[in-house]
């Protein structure tokens, strides 16, 4: 997967045999996933990543908007920022 992000290659790569025979060189017994589940493991690493910079801006959001205090608490949800 980091091959083809990185490469900026379509994830049909891992059916091409040359690719294959690179990649299994010393393991044949190797596994290389299908297109589809490349495709798939990229949506849930970046709907986390994007969840998680959501949650950090959110947080951030709330502490500039509570500053007046001494020691604004840290506030883990978007509904404690009032």
């Amino acid at each position: 997967m980091a091959w083809c992000a990185e490469n900026s290659r379509p994830f049909s790569i891992v059916k091409d045999q040359s690719f294959r025979n690179m990649i299994l060189t010393g393991n044949p017994e190797r596994r290389l996933p299908t297109p589809d589940q490349i495709s798939w493991d990229v949506k849930v690493i970046v709907t986390g990543a994007e969840t998680q910079i959501r949650e950090r801006l959110e947080v951030r959001q709330c502490r500039v908007k509570s500053r007046p205090q001494a020691n604004p608490p840290c506030r883990t949800s978007p509904a404690e920022c009032t």
